[in-house]
């Protein structure tokens, strides 16, 4: 799921595999760079920051919340 900019944190994660997560966010960036609209869960719309702004809250959850 990709975040809306107005999110600073992953949200509901009892069932994320947070590893997996920013890695299979990045997947999409790199195989669609070209994407002009992006959807989130919950929120606005928003442009192509809008994946990496996911893959930069998830990698600052598992920074402050290590297994």
């Amino acid at each position: 799921m990709i975040r809306a900019m107005q999110d600073q944190r992953p949200g509901f994660i009892d069932y994320a595999n947070m590893v997996a997560w920013p890695k299979s966010v990045a997947l999409v960036q790199q195989k669609f760079p070209q994407s002009k609209i992006i959807v989130p869960g919950h929120g606005f719309d928003g442009n192509f920051e809008l994946i990496q702004h996911t893959i930069d809250i998830l990698n600052a959850w598992n920074r402050d919340n290590p297994k």
